[in-house]
């Protein structure tokens, strides 16, 4: 069975602490083999998530994190040498283990890798991203997850949930609503979502949207959800270097990524007890 645009799903058992944000850090399209990845940019945004990691931070991996060769490009590659197709391999493996070894300290904290469309498939049928997957102790995400945070206070009592709905994606349109408008159709899906994160077209930024649910009790409660593109470190433009994002003449964009808190807090109110859930966008 093909692994391409396969659809996953991942639960993790996390811990929260009263007014303690749990921070989210989307990260991908990356291209880092790639020429015209900032590496520079790259590294500072590592460096700064190891300074800043903690129990309460959490990452998620929307594809594209080698600039292997595209699937379209993958179907032109067919009947080679298998001694070509080995050779190709343990350069792919190389790039691998060197985004590998950059990630390492994410381990425990890693959600799951989306793959992305960027892909090596090697000569065993394994993806790329399932081999960094393995590499740092996580689940592989396929092309389309949902995903679900079941937040346990630390004392033991009240558990909160919190969910994602995240895919690679596909191209999000020239302008900016064009974008968020195809995030937005995932809601179509799954409706219920938290949060909501697509790459592939390398805009960054994220945007709220507010709707109503009614609990058990017959009460209407609002719920925030949120709708991200989640950016690129590959820069398009480079003096004397070629590019698809020249041929096609597409619009730069922001490089970098984005990352959200979310903030549980108890509330006392008419002699009974609630959490709310808060969350708050960053980049």
């Amino acid at each position: 069975m093909s692994k391409y645009q396969t659809f996953q799903t991942a639960t993790h058992r996390i811990k929260w602490k009263n007014n303690v944000p749990i921070k989210i850090k989307p990260f991908g399209d990356v291209h880092r083999d790639s020429h015209n990845c900032d590496v520079d940019r790259w590294k500072s945004w590592l460096k700064e998530c190891r300074e800043t990691h903690d129990e309460d931070t959490y990452y998620i991996g929307l594809g594209d994190y080698n600039d292997f060769a595209s699937y379209s490009e993958r179907k032109q590659m067919q009947g080679l040498h298998e001694s070509t197709c080995e050779k190709m391999d343990r350069v792919a493996q190389a790039d691998v283990d060197t985004l590998a070894s950059e990630l390492s300290f994410m381990k425990g904290h890693l959600l799951g890798l989306i793959h992305g469309n960027h892909e090596w498939e090697f000569v065993d049928g394994t993806l790329s991203t399932e081999r960094l997957c393995e590499a740092l102790e996580c689940p592989f995400l396929g092309w389309v997850a949902y995903v679900r945070l079941m937040c346990k206070r630390n004392n033991g009592a009240s558990q909160e949930r919190f969910d994602i709905f995240a895919s690679h994606g596909k191209g999000g349109g020239r302008l900016l609503g064009s974008t968020f408008n195809n995030i937005e159709k995932m809601g179509n899906i799954f409706p219920g979502a938290d949060l909501y994160l697509m790459g592939h077209d390398h805009k960054r930024g994220a945007v709220p949207k507010t709707v109503l649910t009614m609990n058990s009790l017959g009460k209407i409660k609002e719920q925030q959800q949120w709708f991200g593109r989640t950016g690129s470190f590959l820069r398009g433009f480079v003096e004397d270097t070629p590019s698809y994002a020249v041929g096609a003449m597409y619009a730069p964009t922001s490089l970098g990524t984005i990352s959200f808190d979310v903030t549980f807090s108890r509330s006392y109110k008419g002699g009974s007890e609630t959490t709310l859930k808060k969350v708050r966008h960053y980049g």
